[in-house]
């Protein structure tokens, strides 16, 4: 079982872990065969007002239709299950640019963005990403050395890093 959990309530969050296990597999079970994957389950408000916030993404664009109809997918399967007590709701939602990569496949649509990451020493890690191998854990990172100089023909340095090493990983947003 792979579980990736999360609550504002931690006396909730541990009291629930079971049925948020459950959750976890019954969601995450109703994604195979489609193009999303779960990232992230978080609870939060009161026993009578509680949200369940699904976080999924998929190596392509996120639509917001297919959000909507998986949000539907999933109540009905937390009904089918008796489940839907725990919650008045359900919000599908994909985990947004502000949020750090829980998992390689996620960095596929990113490809020639602005990439940040720490590395295990705690250094910043900040270029372009250029590729991402799944089976070796491995994405590549292209860092320019023109930092504010006008072009000349310098070599980039090329980062190999492994996606397990690395914390704090996003697309940095220029403007």
């Amino acid at each position: 079982m792979n579980s990736i959990l999360s609550g504002s309530e931690l006396p909730t969050f541990f009291f629930n872990k079971k049925l948020m296990d459950k959750l976890f597999d019954l969601i995450e079970s109703s994604l195979e065969g489609s193009e999303y994957f779960l990232i992230e389950l978080n609870t939060r408000g009161e026993k009578r007002t509680r949200v369940l916030e699904v976080y999924v993404d998929s190596k392509g664009d996120v639509n917001l239709d297919a959000l909507g109809e998986l949000n539907k997918l999933f109540w009905s399967k937390m009904e089918e299950n008796d489940y839907n007590d725990e919650f008045s709701k359900v919000i599908v939602s994909s985990p947004g640019i502000e949020r750090p990569f829980r998992y390689i496949k996620q960095l596929h649509k990113h490809i020639g963005r602005l990439f940040t990451a720490k590395d295990s020493d705690g250094n910043t890690i900040e270029g372009t990403l250029t590729n991402v191998n799944e089976e070796k854990d491995e994405i590549t990172v292209e860092k320019s050395n023109t930092k504010g100089k006008k072009s000349t023909a310098q070599m980039p340095e090329i980062f190999v890093l492994k996606f397990s090493d690395l914390s704090d990983s996003k697309i940095k947003i220029k403007f």
